[in-house]
């Protein structure tokens, strides 16, 4: 199965979800408490998502724990869906088939181990989310045959955090913000959205920094509408110093990560590729430098002149 193509909404699950602190609050936090019980989760282990080969194929995050007083072992499998794709399931069940076969290929072992599958979605109605193999058959032609036990039927974890879902927001406060982010994700009106953020905010009374930054720039990623500014402005106004602070640090980066792409365009046009160590020195460089940069390359008449004005 090829590699998935990143979006926005892909991007921030796994900059989130990918961290060991995250998903193991989430899975504390969402798991049924059966699970929950007999998990050990100070054994949470991030393995690899993709592999390489004739026989690749790409997850979205996969964790390893174990379970039964250590003598098993289990994995947690997140497949991340921001829309209704009528084949999650049947990619899951890709996965884990080729998950077993890696296991028995790579060691000895008597039992295969747990696998729990969970998909984890924010694409709106969720009742119409096919969520179990079975799904995918005719459900008259199974009762009226006795076809089920034939069937490789699993179901998924399945959690909806839909803006229009009725899931609560559990876990530690990095989560409720990651999973905050996700539910208003989808929000048409955008005005709303600034609105949830503001509220929430708020309600918790400050976020974690890194986390509410990785989320203003997925917003601002998968939304062309959202402004930093007017979002920093509605937080000053709260008296939200601290987080408005976040947000204008946040779209400083952003100006110039992009003020540094359309320099090195114009470099590469006008001079071709500039060696290592230059490249480096406008990699480091603040805004304001980049800014300069981008006008003075417009007047200099050689590489050599321009060279000389980064370094000084």
């Amino acid at each position: 199965m090829p590699e998935k193509t990143n979006t926005p909404h892909d991007d921030f699950f796994k900059k989130t979800f990918g961290r060991v602190d995250i998903s193991r609050n989430f899975l504390q936090s969402y798991l049924p408490q059966n699970l929950r019980e007999f998990v050990d989760f100070s054994e949470l282990d991030p393995r690899p998502i993709s592999y390489t080969g004739k026989n690749s194929y790409y997850s979205d995050l996969l964790f390893k724990s174990k379970i039964g007083d250590k003598k098993y072992g289990v994995y947690f499998l997140f497949e991340h869906k921001s829309y209704n794709d009528k084949w999650s399931v049947m990619q899951i069940f890709n996965y884990l088939a080729r998950i077993w076969m890696r296991e028995k290929r790579t060691k000895r072992i008597k039992s295969l181990s747990f696998i729990i599958p969970i998909l984890f979605y924010h694409g709106g109605n969720g009742s119409l989310v096919i969520k179990s193999f079975a799904e995918y058959f005719d459900q008259n032609m199974i009762e009226n045959y006795d076809l089920n036990k034939y069937l490789p039927d699993f179901e998924t974890v399945f959690y909806d955090f839909s803006n229009d879902a009725n899931l609560n927001l559990l876990g530690d406060r990095k989560v409720r913000l990651t999973l905050k982010f996700f539910k208003i994700s989808k929000i048409k009106d955008i005005k709303v959205v600034y609105q949830e953020i503001i509220s929430f905010v708020i309600s918790e009374n400050g976020v974690d920094r890194d986390i509410f930054y990785l989320g203003l720039n997925y917003i601002a990623d998968s939304r062309e509408e959202f402004n930093y500014y007017i979002l920093n402005e509605r937080l000053k106004y709260e008296g939200m110093k601290k987080e408005a602070d976040i947000v204008i640090s946040a779209a400083d980066k952003l100006r110039t990560k992009e003020a540094k792409r359309i320099l090195l365009k114009q470099i590469n046009f006008k001079f071709g590729n500039l060696d290592p160590e230059t490249i480096s020195l406008i990699n480091n460089a603040k805004l304001e430098k980049i800014e300069e940069l981008s006008e003075k390359i417009l007047t200099v008449d050689s590489e050599e002149e321009f060279i000389n004005y980064i370094k000084h």
